[in-house]
C-alpha cells in the first residue's frame, strides 16, 4: 500500500511542469534556510553573552542598511529586468552589473577609507570588522546575481544544493568558531563572511571566463537608470526592518538589542508563510486584473487575510514559549516585543497586497512615496519613545510604522481604483479593516493574557480548531490559485 502511494507520488511528481517544479524546490529550499536560521538562534544565544549576541545584530543591521549604498541593490529589479530584456546575453548582463555592484562598493570603501575614525564611531564598529563588512559587501552580491539567474532558467537543483549547502556551512562554521576563539563576535561574524567570500571567488571566477571583461561596462548605463531612483525605496524599507536595533543599541545598549533582536527574529518566523501566499497571491491577482475576474481575487483575498491573522495570533499568544525554548531566562522579557512584532507581519501582507495592484499599473513612484513616509515616521517615533520608555517601545514603533506604510498604499490604491472603474470591488475594504481592527485587538489580548496561563492555552486550541475546520477551503484555494 504505501509503495503504491509512493509510486503514485513519483508519478504526479514527474509529471509536474518544470516552473512549478522549480517553485516547489525554491519553496522547500526558503523553508529549509529558515529553519537553518532558527536552529542557530538557540545555539548561539547560549554560547554567546547577551551583549556579544547584541553587537552582532548591530552588525547585521547595519550591513543591511549599507548595502543598498554599497551594491545599489544591483541583483535585485535591474538584474530581472536586464534577464527578460537580454536573454541570449546572461553572462555579459550578469558580469557587467556584478561588476558595477563591485566598483559601487570599493568607491565606497574608498570614502571610509578617507575618514574611517568618524565612520567607526558612527556605526560603534572597530576597523577590521568594517573591512570584512565590505569584504561581505564585493563578494556577497555575486552568489546573489548567480541565484537569481538560476531561479531565471528553472536550475532548481543546483541552486537547492548549493544555498542548502551554504547555510549549513554557515552555521557549522559559525558554532565552532564562536566555541573556540574568545572573541565571540567577531569570529561569528567573520566566519560566515568566509563562506561568502569563497563562493564569491568562484563564481566571479567562473563569470569572467563564460563572458570575458571586455563586456565589464556595456550594460550599466541600463542597470543605473532601474536602480538609482528606486534607491529610497530600497533604504525606507531597510530602515523600518533595521532601525530600531541600531537606535536600540545606541540609545540603550547591547544586551537590550539583543532580547530585541531575538524577538524580531522569532517573529519573522511568520514569513515564511506569507512570502509563500505572495508568490501566488501576485501573479494570481495581476490574472485576475487582466482577465476581468476580480470575483476570485476578491474571494481568495478574503479568505488568505484571515489565515494570515490566525496564524499571527497564534504566534502572539504562543510569545512566552518560544523564548523559553529558544533562549534562556536572560531573555525573557523579549515576550512582551513579539505580540507587535508578530502583529507587524500580518500588516505587511496587507500593504502587498494593496501595492501589488500598482505594481500591475507600472505606479511605482507611489511605492517611493509610501516606504519613505513610513521609514521616516518609525525613526521618529523610535527616538521620542525608546528615550521616554526603553527599548520595549521599539516594537510598537515598528507595528506603527507597518500600519501606516499599510494605509499609505490603501491611499494610493483607491486612487488608482477610481481611474481604473473596472477593478473595484477587487478587494473587500471592510472586511480588510475589520481583520486588522481585530489583529490589534488580539495583540493587545496577548499581552494581557501572558499572566493567565489556562485562558491563554484556551484561546490557542480555539485558534487550532478553527484552522482545522477551515482546511478544506484553504486547500481549495490554494489549488485554485496554483491552476
Amino acid at each position: 500500500m504505501i509503495r503504491q502511494k509512493w509510486a503514485g507520488i513519483q508519478l504526479y511528481y514527474k509529471e509536474l511542469s518544470l516552473p512549478f517544479k522549480a517553485s516547489l524546490w525554491f519553496f522547500i529550499c526558503n523553508i529549509l534556510q529558515k529553519g537553518f536560521s532558527l536552529i542557530s538562534t538557540p545555539v548561539f544565544v547560549r554560547l554567546m553573552s547577551s551583549a556579544q549576541y547584541g553587537k552582532c545584530m548591530t552588525y547585521y543591521s547595519w550591513y543591511e542598511l549599507l548595502y543598498v549604498f554599497a551594491t545599489l541593490n544591483m541583483s535585485s529589479v535591474s538584474y530581472n529586468n536586464i534577464l527578460v530584456k537580454y536573454p541570449d546575453d546572461q553572462s555579459k548582463t550578469t558580469l557587467s552589473l556584478m561588476s558595477l555592484s563591485g566598483f559601487t562598493t570599493i568607491f565606497l570603501f574608498m570614502i571610509y577609507i578617507c575618514s574611517f575614525g568618524f565612520w567607526n564611531q558612527t556605526f560603534r564598529i572597530t576597523t577590521p570588522m568594517m573591512c570584512v563588512m565590505f569584504l561581505q559587501f564585493f563578494f556577497e552580491p555575486a552568489f546573489m546575481f548567480w541565484a537569481v539567474r538560476e531561479r531565471y532558467s528553472y536550475s532548481y537543483k543546483k541552486l537547492t544544493a548549493v544555498t542548502l549547502s551554504m547555510s549549513a556551512l554557515t552555521l557549522a562554521a559559525g558554532v565552532c568558531s564562536v566555541m573556540i576563539f574568545p572573541q565571540k563576535y567577531e569570529a561569528r561574524v567573520a566566519s560566515g563572511v568566509f563562506i561568502s567570500v569563497a563562493v564569491g571567488i568562484v563564481i566571479y571566477a567562473k563569470l569572467v571566463k563564460e563572458a570575458g571583461l571586455q563586456y565589464i561596462t556595456k550594460y550599466w548605463k541600463f542597470a543605473l537608470k532601474i536602480s538609482v531612483p528606486l534607491i529610497p525605496h530600497y533604504l525606507a524599507m531597510k530602515i523600518l526592518n533595521q532601525a530600531d536595533r541600531v537606535m536600540i543599541s545606541r540609545m540603550v545598549g547591547e544586551s537590550e538589542t539583543a532580547i530585541y533582536s531575538l524577538a524580531y527574529t522569532l517573529s519573522m518566523i511568520m514569513t515564511m508563510l506569507t512570502n509563500a501566499i505572495n508568490n501566488t497571491l501576485v501573479p494570481f491577482t495581476y490574472k485576475g486584473i487582466k482577465s476581468g475576474d476580480c470575483k476570485s481575487v476578491r474571494k481568495t483575498v478574503n479568505m488568505m487575510i484571515v489565515l494570515v491573522l490566525v496564524v499571527c495570533s497564534f504566534m502572539m499568544l504562543t510569545g512566552p514559549e518560544l523564548i523559553k525554548i529558544f533562549a534562556t531566562k536572560e531573555y525573557l522579557d523579549a515576550i512582551w516585543i513579539i505580540p507587535p512584532i508578530s502583529l507587524s507581519v500580518f500588516f505587511m501582507f496587507g500593504y502587498v497586497i494593496f501595492s501589488t495592484v500598482e505594481f500591475y499599473y507600472e505606479k511605482t513612484s507611489f511605492a517611493v512615496a509610501a516606504s519613505g513616509m513610513a521609514a521616516v515616521t518609525n525613526v521618529i517615533l523610535n527616538y521620542i519613545f525608546i528615550k521616554s520608555y526603553g527599548y520595549y517601545a521599539a516594537g510598537y514603533t515598528t507595528v506603527l510604522g507597518y500600519i501606516l506604510l499599510m494605509a499609505a498604499h490603501y491611499v494610493f490604491f483607491a486612487g488608482i481604483v477610481k481611474k481604473h472603474p473596472e477593478i473595484k470591488g477587487i478587494y473587500n475594504i471592510r472586511l480588510i479593516f475589520w481583520v486588522s481592527a481585530a489583529g490589534i485587538g488580539v495583540m493587545l489580548l496577548s499581552l494581557f493574557l501572558y499572566r493567565y496561563i489556562m485562558i491563554r492555552y484556551m484561546t490557542m486550541v480555539i485558534i487550532f480548531a478553527a484552522i482545522v475546520c477551515a482546511r478544506g477551503k484553504i486547500i481549495s484555494l490554494v489549488k485554485n490559485m496554483r491552476r
